[in-house]
């Protein structure tokens, strides 16, 4: 996965180097914020729930054992890691699992383990 960017890497000016590592930086701050959404136990428990169909936080609240603003909570921290959508539909805001960051990061997780 990375061999074709190394080659760049090595082969470009000093100014292609800095904005390789300033990418790769980047996409390191990204993962971390994704892990650390993840690494909540209450969070993915939410996971799990919102993996098979699209959920209202109505719904997700039925089913879980905590508040509203703790729910919000948790909900905000999944979105801003990317791996949630949220989608408002008139009073009410449906969550699902964004496919393309979970194969994402599964193809990455994979890779560590090649």
């Amino acid at each position: 996965m990375w061999s074709g960017i190394t080659y760049f890497y090595i082969c470009q000016p000093k100014s292609i180097k800095i904005y390789l590592k300033d990418v790769f930086e980047v996409k390191t701050a990204e993962k971390e914020k994704l892990f650390k959404a993840l690494s909540d136990a209450n969070r993915m428990i939410i996971m799990d729930l919102i993996s098979e169909n699209e959920l209202s936080a109505g719904q997700i609240l039925r089913q879980v054992n905590m508040g509203q603003s703790t729910l919000s909570h948790h909900m905000k921290i999944l979105c801003d890691s990317g791996i949630v959508n949220a989608r408002k539909d008139s009073r009410w805001v449906y969550y699902t699992v964004n496919r393309e960051v979970a194969e994402e990061l599964s193809k990455e997780i994979l890779a560590w383990v090649k």
